[in-house]
């Protein structure tokens, strides 16, 4: 009787590892999924941007949720400031819009990603001042505070310090499971 629980056992973990396997793909997309897939490919690939890059900030900014509102007022998908999303509205021609309109609010996301990346060139400049601004970053630069390359630890803000571990594990995330699989999947 104990060898026959002992097989059953075996056998019933054997599934689960086998399912495990197979299933590993689609178990992985689900706290990391491409939303909106055809708006961040459309802008990320116009802008010249890493789709997985604004995947991984959209993932970071809202989870995925068009009517997020931040403690700042940030709004949106990819949680734009007032100022920022004027700004992009203005350089992109826009008379009227709805920032928590997805379409709107990636391209404007990924438009202002790619004046960050104008500005410094670097993609981990780019999320330290898409988190602190890019008036603080270029403090923190002048006065000798942050240089690029250096250590994120050494960043002023400790809330942007955790941004940028978190935008980097997100994006990580995603080039494992959308990239490194062979996949690139809705």
């Amino acid at each position: 009787m104990k060898e026959l629980k002992k097989k059953v056992l075996f056998f019933i973990l054997a599934l689960f590892l086998i399912f495990g396997i197979v299933l590993k793909k689609d178990i992985m997309k689900i706290p990391y999924p491409q939303k909106y897939s055809d708006y961040v490919e459309k802008y990320s690939e116009k802008y010249g941007i890493d789709k997985n890059l604004v995947y991984a900030i959209i993932k970071a900014e809202s989870n995925f949720n068009p009517r997020a509102v931040s403690k700042k007022h940030a709004k949106g998908l990819m949680q734009l400031m007032d100022n920022t999303s004027e700004w992009a509205a203005i350089n992109l021609g826009y008379s009227k819009y709805d920032i928590y309109d997805p379409k709107t609010n990636i391209e404007m996301g990924c438009w202002y990603i790619s004046q960050l990346y104008k500005e410094f060139g670097d993609t981990d400049l780019v999320v330290i001042a898409y988190n602190a601004g890019p008036g603080n970053l270029k403090k923190w630069m002048m006065s000798g505070r942050y240089n690029k390359g250096e250590d994120t630890k050494k960043i002023p803000f400790k809330e942007t310090k955790n941004y940028v571990v978190k935008i980097k594990n997100n994006k990580k995330a995603y080039d494992n499971i959308y990239i490194r699989m062979g996949e690139d999947e809705k």
